[in-house]
């Protein structure tokens, strides 16, 4: 199933490319192909002169050969980011 972000924009897998996922709950979606996971309540851009944040409260899982890309920078307010079994970030 497709999906649209909060400015009516498909959204895209950003591991992958794909465009098909499934619902799971009401803020999370999860591609059918790779498994990643998306909040469809942040907009996704290839602004590079922006930066993802992680807040109090979030839990950030990057796992099972995951490679995350972050177009930007990062900025860690709270929470946790966790990097295990094979998976990377890049940021940048």
């Amino acid at each position: 199933m497709e999906f649209v972000d909060t400015n009516k924009n498909k959204i895209v897998c950003p591991q992958c490319g794909s465009n098909n996922f499934i619902e799971i709950d009401e803020s999370h979606i999860e591609c059918t192909y790779c498994k990643t996971q998306v909040d469809t309540t942040i907009v996704l851009s290839d602004n590079t002169n922006q930066n993802m944040e992680i807040k109090d409260g979030a839990d950030v899982k990057i796992t099972d050969n995951a490679n995350v890309k972050i177009k930007g920078g990062l900025v860690i307010k709270g929470g946790t980011l966790t990097i295990t079994d094979g998976g990377s970030l890049e940021i940048g």
